[in-house]
């Protein structure tokens, strides 16, 4: 029962849900009649369920009225517009919804929908059929049979699908079908009369009537007979007789002309189509195609003897009329059409070839005189750079009524232009007033056009007219056109009428919107344009290449038509033909280069364009791409060569007669700044050079981007470019003094990814023949030497990192480079200069140095120095003038390279720190030990034996003084401040010395845990043990002194004690055994490479637990006394112990979660043992104190294993007694 009830719930919900949508009727259209398949189904699922297993009859009647309404949705969706729009997919959904509601609907839905259906197709055929019959009535004459027949049948057609379902309709539509085959019957003879024209449309229209009205007949069982039979036979019946009459008039005529013959033959064969002509028709027929070849054969060869294109037109057309009838009617001769077509084309080239040929010949050498004017032109403008200059003035035009723009009037175009000008030099204001101007036009008062007051200027017609295609301006302005005012330009009358007479009218002109206003009539908004006038380089250009366009269009024409009319020829006599087309598009190329050389010259691409356009496949063959490259490259090639031999043009006035001039004018006792002038002029010069360079690596780059796809040119580029480059190199190298020029040409050359290694060997031997003159000379200072040697670097670097050695070697120059910097320091010293000049010198010679390549001929370099130096300097110091000078030169120079002094040179500061070690060695003071030791090491003490042994025998005698162990280095602990302490921490990374420490940890961790663990804040938890981390050799001079003299007190104390240094073993175990950490007081301190533990004084290694900061304080600054707890067990002394757990009690970690612990050398010297449970009372605080301050005693041993059974303590109240050795750091386990 509840699965039953959760089944019914949902249903009852499903079922509200298509209640909802059945209410709602989303399926208004044919696009939702999916949804209504869906509702239906959905519903019948429902029904199942509740006439079955969930049994409610209220909701099965619920159903019912659901399906009604279904029904009635159903019935209304199926309409007259759905079945018109052909939409079969929604009348079939509709049906299927219908068969679904049958399956709980008493009423059966189908059936109402199916009988809907028919009715509407009824409805729909009976329309289709008035029509029909309206069509067939219309027949009434012969004449209207076609006319008719292509009536009738589409109005069949639509009839045929509604007559294979309705058999009402079928049967009407064969009974018209029917009339309209009687009709034909009866009017068919007398169409045949008129002609053959529409007999075999008829017939086909028959053959698709049969066709509808068989399968309407076959749907409503009744008899249909074919009309296209009936309407055959009777067309055979016509045709035979029309055809033995049209026979007769044929044989009539062959005697006479061909083409009247031809024609009735035609006509003969229209009346034949679909049909076969009897024996003797036949007969006939091919006999007089037999004649009428032959007759046309001849017509055709007297047109071509006469030349005659007319009348080779005619029988071509004649031949191909016999060619189409001569397979139907048997006759076996090859077809003549074909042949006579290629005999005229033939001809037909042969003479446009001739014509040709002439033609363009003679324009050809009008061309060639017009290049080489217009190249002459063009030359003489580059040569003064006016090429780019503007040749006239902008032109502004103005939007016409009727579509695109007329000229403004000269006067009106300059008076614009400056407004214009005027706002942009106003920074192109947006406001209303800012960017609008008026101007005055005179008009004529009757036709209301401006008024031109530079009439008399009449442009050339165009010759193609209103076919032209040119829509350029320059062409425009040239040429005129049909519509335009001077095409047919009309005489005005005299100036008696009113036309007469001007008028001003104003216009205003917004140039922000580019438009114009017509003030004065108030009209609507106009557009205005500006163009640019054309440069004097185009100037010179356009009237040649408008004649090349002009010849390049004909051309085109008469190889258009020749490659078109070739294809009727034969494989052979196309290859000829071609072969002269070929012959012909060669003779255009000298016109073509020599026009492509004019466009490079002015930078035209967009009319070298314009040319390859028309030319089409023909550029492909005559290669004026490729072509046209090789003209770039050439030109800017030269352009680059140029840039690198550039001089002052000769047609302008001498530059240094110029200045010469200047200077002479000058007022008297001024003076002349020749000098002056020469240099600007030179920078002026060196500059105008630059800005060429950079114009044609520009140009250079443009044509690598432009055919970056064509890696053969890109090579081709890349090998003359990088001749170019050479020569220019060499030059450069030539001149000298030009290294930025080298530069830059290297730096371009790599860049072009051109072949470099010839360039490099040039660039080599300029660089080598500047630092040769740099080393030489006299006058030039130490600074050139660098600047030359900067420049080989910078050459290494534009040639794409390359090391200076890879193309200069320095090595056969180093004695003049050595030469040159001694001949300088040789100057400074004998001038006595001041320690800045001679540190400058010293600078300049170390970035020498660095210069040097390849780098083993730096070396090279300072041996030859130290040849020139040598001598020098030992003459120097005998006669005792200088020496500091040239000594501090070479120290300095050693010191800033990091290399050693020459053996037989000592700097000053070497010599000063040996006489103080040596004072320091003689008088034994601590104090100036150490500062001779650091003056020392400042001075280098390494780079000279005497010193070296010096310093380290200073060092060995302060080891001896401050009795510093061997493990430790004497000249870390001086560093470099000789007043500082002698204090270094230093970590021990052996691992064998790691696991020493480790092992003291692991052994003398006893486990005890004590209530002062908790007490000190932990958690009193005992670690299960301890690793060690990091180990921290102490190393504290002055804390290392005093301890020693406290262990050699106390060690002779307690002499006076036999027995109490070292204990007896016994004793030992009556005090609860041996100390824990003496057996690894030996190994630990010879690892570590300090002194042995001193037993006649009871030195042991003990353990003190500490907080982090507190263990780097106590190493650098001793134990403190000041800290001492006063209210300790035993007293205010300082607290240590043998046992690793014990000490873990009194350690707080860092953030890391490590824990310090110092392990002290402590001497216990002579030992008051206390084994008492409360040494507070027994003996008390004070008289353990005084036992060892004032009494015989040197430590305190606090047994509390015996009275607590916990951990000893050790104890003494002199800081001196401990020497904090270690600082270990460990984390617990």
């Amino acid at each position: 029962m509840g699965c039953c009830g959760s089944n019914s719930k949902e249903f009852n919900d499903r079922l509200d849900v298509v209640s909802h949508q059945v209410e709602r009727k989303p399926w208004r259209n044919s696009q939702g009649y999916s949804q209504l398949e869906f509702v239906v189904t959905e519903l019948g699922e429902i029904h199942v369920f509740f006439s079955g297993e969930g049994w409610d009859s209220a909701q099965l009647a619920r159903i019912q009225r659901l399906g009604d309404q279904l029904t009635e949705d159903l019935h209304s969706a199926l309409s007259l517009d759905l079945i018109k729009a052909g939409d079969n997919e929604a009348i079939q959904t509709l049906f299927r919804s219908a068969k679904q509601v049958d399956k709980f609907r008493a009423t059966r839905a189908s059936e109402i929908v199916d009988q809907k259906y028919r009715s509407l197709l009824k409805q729909l055929g009976k329309e289709q059929l008035a029509e029909l019959e309206a069509a067939v009535a219309l027949l009434d004459s012969p004449k209207g049979l076609v006319r008719c027949a292509r009536k009738v049948l589409p109005c069949a057609r639509k009839a045929g699908p509604y007559a294979k379902e309705i058999p009402e309709i079928a049967a009407e539509l064969l009974r018209l079908c029917r009339s309209f085959g009687a009709q034909v019957m009866e009017y068919l003879p007398k169409s045949l009369e008129a002609g053959p024209k529409d007999s075999v449309e008829i017939e086909d229209t028959a053959s698709s009537l049969d066709s509808i009205c068989r399968d309407a007949a076959s749907a409503a069982g009744i008899k249909w007979e074919n009309i296209e039979d009936q309407v055959r036979k009777l067309r055979s019946e016509v045709v035979a007789e029309k055809v033995a009459t049209k026979l007769d008039e044929l044989e009539a005529e062959l005697g006479g002309g061909c083409k009247p013959a031809v024609k009735i033959l035609d006509y003969i064969m229209a009346y034949l189509e679909k049909l076969t002509p009897d024996a003797d028709h036949k007969a006939r027929l091919q006999s007089a195609i037999k004649q009428l070849r032959v007759a046309v054969q001849a017509a055709f060869d007297e047109g071509t003897k006469s030349g005659s294109t007319r009348a080779m037109d005619d029988m071509v057309a004649a031949a191909k009329i016999l060619d189409a009838h001569r397979e139907k009617l048997g006759v076996t001769e090859e077809p003549m059409s074909r042949e006579m077509e290629k005999m005229k084309t033939r001809l037909g080239l042969d003479e446009l070839f001739r014509s040709a040929s002439k033609n363009l010949d003679s324009q050809k050498d009008t061309l060639h005189t017009m290049f080489v004017e217009t190249e002459a032109n063009v030359n003489d403008l580059k040569k003064r750079e006016k090429l780019a200059e503007p040749g006239e003035g902008a032109r502004w035009k103005f939007s016409m009524g009727r579509g695109g723009f007329k000229n403004y009037g000269d006067e009106q175009c300059e008076e614009v232009e400056k407004l214009y000008q005027e706002w942009v030099a106003a920074g192109k204001p947006s406001d209303v007033n800012g960017r609008r101007s008026e101007i005055s036009i005179q008009v004529a008062a009757g036709r209301g056009r401006a008024h031109s007051t530079t009439s008399g200027f009449r442009r050339k017609r165009c010759k193609y007219g209103e076919k032209c295609y040119q829509k350029n301006p320059e062409h425009r302005r040239e040429f005129c056109h049909p519509n335009d005012a001077d095409w047919n330009p009309v005489i005005a009358p005299p100036s008696t009428s009113r036309d007469s007479e001007l008028r001003e009218e104003r216009f205003s002109l917004d140039f922000g919107m580019m438009t114009q206003v017509n003030l004065s009539k108030g009209r609507g908004m106009r557009s205005i344009k500006r163009e640019e006038g054309r440069t004097k380089g185009e100037m010179a250009t356009h009237v040649y290449f408008g004649k090349v366009i002009d010849f390049v269009k004909e051309a085109n024409e008469i190889l258009e038509k020749a490659v078109s009319d070739m294809h009727v020829l034969g494989e052979t006599e196309r290859a000829s033909m071609q072969k002269q087309v070929d012959e012909l598009v060669m003779t255009l190329k000298p016109v073509l280069m020599e026009f492509l050389g004019v466009t490079v010259l002015v930078k035209n691409w967009k009319i070298s364009d314009e040319v390859m356009a028309l030319m089409g496949i023909h550029a492909e063959a005559l290669r004026l791409d490729d072509s046209l490259k090789e003209l770039k490259l050439k030109e800017v090639l030269e352009l680059l060569a140029k840039s690198y031999t550039w001089t002052w043009s000769p047609d302008k006035p001498s530059g240094w007669g110029l200045v010469r001039q200047l200077c002479k004018r000058q007022e008297k006792g001024k003076p002349r700044m020749l000098l002056q002038c020469r240099l600007a002029l030179a920078q002026t010069k060196l500059d105008r050079a630059t800005d060429m360079r950079r114009y044609a690596y520009m140009r250079c780059q443009g044509l690598l981007s432009e055919y970056e796809r064509d890696e053969a040119f890109e090579a081709r580029f890349r090998e003359q470019a990088a001749a170019v480059l050479h020569e220019g190199l060499a030059q450069a190298a030539e001149r000298g003094g030009e290294a930025r020029t080298v530069a830059d040409i290297l730096r371009r050359a790599n860049g072009w990814r051109c072949n470099i290694e010839p360039l490099l060997e040039t660039a080599g031997q300029f660089t080598l023949k500047q630092v040769r003159s740099a080393a030489q000379s006299k006058l030039q200072p130490l600074a050139r030497l660098i600047e030359v040697l900067k420049i080989a670097e910078d050459i290494g670097k534009d040639a794409g990192q390359r090391p200076v050695e890879s193309f200069a070697d320095f090595k056969p120059l180093i004695p003049l480079i050595a030469g040159k910097i001694f001949a300088t320091v040789q100057q400074h010293v004998q001038a006595k200069e001041s320690s800045s000049k001679m540190a400058a010198v010293v600078r300049q010679a170390v970035e020498i140095r660095y210069k040097i390549h390849p780098r083993s001929a730096a070396g090279m370099l300072d041996s030859e120095l130290w040849k020139l130096l040598e001598p020098w300097y030992r003459s120097l110091i005998l006669s005792g003038e200088g020496d500091d000078l040239a000594g501090e030169w070479a120290v300095a120079y050693c010191e800033q390279l990091g290399i050693a002094v020459p053996e037989w040179m000592m700097g000053k500061d070497q010599a000063e720190a040996l006489r103080k070690l040596q004072d320091a060695l003689s008088g034994g003071n601590e104090q100036l030990l150490r500062e001779a030791v650091v003056f020392a090491k400042m001075a280098d003490y390494k780079s000279d034996a005497s010193l070296q042994q010096s310093y380290d025998e200073a060092l060995e005698k302060l080891r001896k003084l401050k009795r510093l162990p061997s493990g430790w280095e004497v000249t870390d602990l001086v560093g470099e401040d000789a007043t500082a302490k002698m204090f270094k921490k230093v970590d021990l990374e052996d691992k064998g010395l790691k696991k020493l420490f480790q092992k003291l940890f692991d052994e003398t961790n006893t486990g005890v845990l004590t209530r002062d663990r908790a007490a000190r804040g932990g958690t009193g938890a005992m670690p299960r043990g301890y690793r060690v981390q990091k180990i921290i050799s102490v190393m504290n001079a002055e804390s290392w002194g005093s301890y020693l003299s406290s262990v050699d007190r106390i060690a002779s104390h307690c002499k006076l004690f036999p027995g109490a240094a070292p204990l007896p073993p016994g004793t030992w175990d009556d005090w609860s055994g041996p100390i824990m950490t003496a057996k690894h007081g030996e190994p630990l301190m010879k690892g570590a490479h300090l002194p042995p533990l001193n037993t006649d004084a009871n030195e042991f290694l003990m353990l003190h637990g500490t907080k982090a900061e507190a263990a780097d304080s106590i190493a650098q600054n001793h134990f403190d006394m000041a800290f001492a707890c006063k209210t300790g067990l035993f007293g205010a002394g300082l607290y240590f112990a043998e046992s690793s757990s014990k000490s873990d009690e009194y350690v707080k970690g860092d953030t890391r979660g490590w824990f310090p612990m110092i392990l002290c050398r402590v001497t216990l010297g002579r030992i008051n043992y206390v084994p008492h449970k409360d040494p507070t009372t027994d003996p008390g605080r004070d008289a353990l104190e005084g036992s060892c301050l004032r009494g015989d005693y040197n430590s305190v041993l606090g047994d509390r294993i015996k009275s607590r059974g916990t951990y000893r303590e050790f104890v003494v109240y002199d800081h001196f007694q401990v020497y904090p050795h270690f600082i270990v750091w460990y984390t617990r386990v």
